[in-house]
């Protein structure tokens, strides 16, 4: 039987009959539809299979390189204000969230921690999911995709939960839950976990003791910690509205049971007031 061609966007898919067995005809679909035509339907949906997987692989390439731009951009300025003012004038990179996340993928990809493996088989959604997680989340994950599973982005999300339960049930000091260190500055060899992970430590806690933890890890206030003070994940996809943060900034505020745990909220409301 002779092959056919047919043009599909962006390439010519060659359908080769001889090479290719039909699809059963079992579906609601398929009738009146002949075994040839089985045997082309069969073939153009692995070729679009295999287009959607190089299509996948492309844009997380892209996006990793997009990151190690902005990482060098990054560089160029003194402080994140003006490097956002850079960003949201002169490149498409509007969010400050979505530069931050652009940005960890470039850096995790280079050192290892997302592997190519997981770059072949999870669209950039799922990538980000990771990027924050634990590495016993991410040793799952990749464990999954090699077993030819893809792993989507809420399935990352209820590893994750599981994993922070099982923290919880055994301590949190357990080695396998500590992410490693991405960040853009060198950091003492003793300091094995990201930001990401520092934030997520103490969003588990109540508010004071967010504050008590956040003043004892001597950290300096910036936009992320103000987030977490307020028991916001760090760079969230958005914050609340801004009737909402003062609602909550009032109700932390009769939890203050000391002049500097007022302080560092009062501290916190103000870094987030200008972030709107």
């Amino acid at each position: 039987m002779a092959n056919t061609t047919f043009k599909h966007p962006g390439t010519i898919v060659d359908l080769d009959h001889e090479h290719y067995k039909p699809i059963a005809a079992d579906k609601k679909w398929t009738k009146g539809i002949g075994a040839a035509e089985l045997a082309e339907l069969a073939q153009a949906a692995d070729k679009i299979s295999e287009l959607h997987r190089e299509t996948v692989n492309f844009v997380a390439r892209k996006q990793i390189e997009v990151g190690h731009i902005l990482l060098l951009a990054r560089a160029k300025f003194t402080g994140d204000k003006e490097f956002g003012q850079w960003r949201e004038t002169c490149t498409p990179i509007g969010s400050r969230q979505t530069a931050h996340k652009l940005m960890q993928l470039a850096t995790q990809a280079g050192e290892g921690r997302i592997t190519e493996k997981l770059l072949d088989g999870l669209p950039t959604s799922t990538l980000f999911e990771l990027l924050s997680a634990p590495d016993s989340v991410v040793n799952t994950v990749q464990e999954k995709v090699e077993a030819g599973e893809k792993p989507s982005q809420k399935d990352v999300r209820e590893i994750r939960g599981a994993a922070v339960q099982s923290t919880s049930q055994r301590g949190p000091t357990h080695q396998t839950d500590k992410v490693q260190t991405y960040t853009n500055q060198p950091k003492p060899k003793a300091d094995t976990e990201s930001p990401e992970a520092k934030y997520n430590k103490v969003l588990e806690k109540a508010f004071e003791f967010r504050v008590d933890a956040f003043r004892d890890s001597g950290e300096k206030m910036t936009d992320a910690w103000a987030w977490v003070i307020f028991g916001l994940p760090a760079f969230a996809e958005g914050l609340p509205h801004k009737e909402v943060v003062g609602v909550m900034h009032l109700h932390y505020l009769k939890d203050c049971f000391s002049d500097s745990i007022k302080a560092t909220l009062n501290d916190a409301m103000a870094r987030l007031m200008k972030l709107y």
